[in-house]
């Protein structure tokens, strides 16, 4: 497959694992430049020596906290000279129902979805208008049979908002 993405520059939130690893892995296959970033830099490290590729370099960070995130794209653009797009996959899920959490776990794991997501894409924003770049937000359905996902179907139904 050819995506043509040879050379561009790219951010994945998540990077160390799950979904983010797995999105990596394709856009280095396609050649493209990877920034990868996570809250623990073992698992960083760990997922660099498995990817073994000098195309993707991991920066421990939070995107929660907005120093960390713009730390992101700053690397990203040093790492590959431009921003061409940002996959938005970092999350955690806080797992329960909504009856059973408390109203400001439920609260916060609406406020993590939505806040990981804007702090890493506004910064983004000028260098990805500059180079005509993209933003792909990842998460799973929001709505399902299972009701000990409320709070994160909530999550997820928040960073669907955001991002139509």
């Amino acid at each position: 497959m050819d995506l043509e993405l040879n050379d561009q520059s790219f951010i994945v939130t998540g990077g160390s694992s799950g979904i983010g690893l797995a999105t990596t892995r394709v856009l280095l296959d396609e050649g493209a430049l990877v920034t990868i970033c996570g809250r623990s830099a073992d698992r960083l490290a760990a997922a660099e020596k498995r990817l073994a590729s000098r195309r993707v370099v991991g920066v421990a960070a939070d995107v929660l906290d907005e120093t960390q995130a713009a730390s992101v794209i700053d690397a990203a653009v040093q790492h590959g000279g431009r921003l061409d797009g940002v996959a938005a996959v970092a999350g955690r899920g806080r797992h329960g129902t909504v009856l059973e959490l408390s109203p400001p776990i439920v609260a916060r794991e609406i406020t993590d979805k939505v806040v990981g997501l804007l702090n890493i894409v506004q910064p983004a924003l000028p260098s990805l208008i500059a180079t005509g770049g993209r933003v792909v937000a990842l998460t799973a359905p929001a709505a399902g049979s299972d009701p000990s996902m409320g709070a994160v179907g909530a999550g997820r139904s928040a960073v669907d908002s955001v991002v139509q």
